[in-house]
């Protein structure tokens, strides 16, 4: 069967043959992170229906819980499709590549700045809604927005796409990606050491295994793997990026949307989870969060601070007393 090529193929096949390959090998990983993606969300639907369904539409954690879990679906399906014709026909015969382009930074933006509203809630609610956290939070979005605003305006649209419909390998594609990924790495960073000021704090004390609420616990467990996920992926894209050829970039970067989606609704299901399992044991359970509710019930209500002082009142299993825990 006869390909139709571009000109810029018709005089190079080693070209040719190499970006159809490109092209196979990341549509089959693309597929590969899709079909993960309904695997995991099959895995998890029981827990999604007990969960999040019972909630009422107006609940924070039920939007963002659909958003980030189904929107990654639809967003990898739409991606596929210019790469169903392959071998046969490669991205760059779509009329519409570069928009292609664009919706695909649109969604991981989306998806990304998703995921940063739920951790951004998860600190937030763990200090009680402490004034210096809020500031914190609130100087980490306007350094997210002032640096978005040049990267997508400015930068942008300069970017040359190949016949994969990516950037193509130059300078200015590398301060994109830079940025970008200086962006993640930062906020990242941030949230994993609000994360765990708590903990390790509280372990200074006496008796830390128990003095330590077990949500503070469930909180950085779920804040630290998110973050090694998210810097890995970083990371590995930025050494193919630099030592290596720029398909395996592009190839990590096939895996990034159901990532977003499975650390995003895994830090959800893991606080209903948690808070399920203790009120099924009889324990009441009064720690911070951010409103997240069950039915009519207030898993972990935000408790008074005084003092400035951000104080978690959460009674243990063993022993069965209240315990305070104060953190300054």
């Amino acid at each position: 069967m006869p390909v139709d090529l571009p000109l810029t193929f018709q005089s190079s096949p080693i070209d040719l043959v190499f970006s159809v390959w490109a092209a196979q090998i990341a549509t089959y990983s693309s597929v590969s992170a899709l079909a993960f993606l309904v695997w995991d969300i099959f895995l998890t639907f029981g827990n999604e229906v007990e969960y999040i369904w019972k909630q009422r539409w107006g609940s924070p954690a039920k939007s963002l819980f659909l958003y980030t879990r189904y929107f990654s679906v639809i967003a990898q399906a739409i991606l596929l499709v210019p790469r169903t014709d392959l071998p046969h026909t490669l991205p760059s015969h779509h009329r519409s590549c570069r928009s292609w382009f664009i919706f695909k930074s649109v969604a991981f933006q989306s998806m990304f700045s998703c995921l940063g509203v739920i951790l951004m809630l998860r600190v937030y609610a763990l200090y009680n809604r402490a004034r210096w956290v809020r500031s914190i939070l609130q100087t980490i979005l306007s350094f997210e927005t002032l640096v978005l605003l040049p990267v997508y305006c400015a930068i942008f649209p300069l970017l040359e796409l190949d016949e994969m419909c990516e950037p193509r390998k130059s300078s200015m594609s590398r301060l994109y990606f830079h940025l970008l990924s200086g962006i993640i790495v930062t906020v990242q960073v941030t949230f994993l050491i609000l994360t765990l000021i708590k903990p390790v704090v509280s372990m200074q004390m006496s008796d830390w295994r128990y003095r330590i609420p077990s949500i503070i616990l469930v909180v950085a467990r779920d804040g630290a793997w998110v973050f090694g996920l998210m810097i890995g992926l970083v990371l590995l894209s930025q050494i193919f990026d630099i030592f290596v050829w720029p398909l395996y970039r592009d190839l990590a970067f096939t895996w990034v949307l159901t990532i977003i989606s499975f650390s995003g609704s895994r830090l959800i299901l893991n606080l209903y989870g948690f808070g399920v399992q203790q009120n099924v044991a009889g324990d009441l359970v009064e720690c911070l969060t951010s409103q997240i509710r069950i039915s009519d019930l207030e898993l972990f209500p935000l408790g008074p601070s005084t003092g400035g002082e951000d104080v978690v009142n959460a009674p243990e299993p063993r022993p069965h007393v209240p315990m305070n825990v104060v953190v300054p």
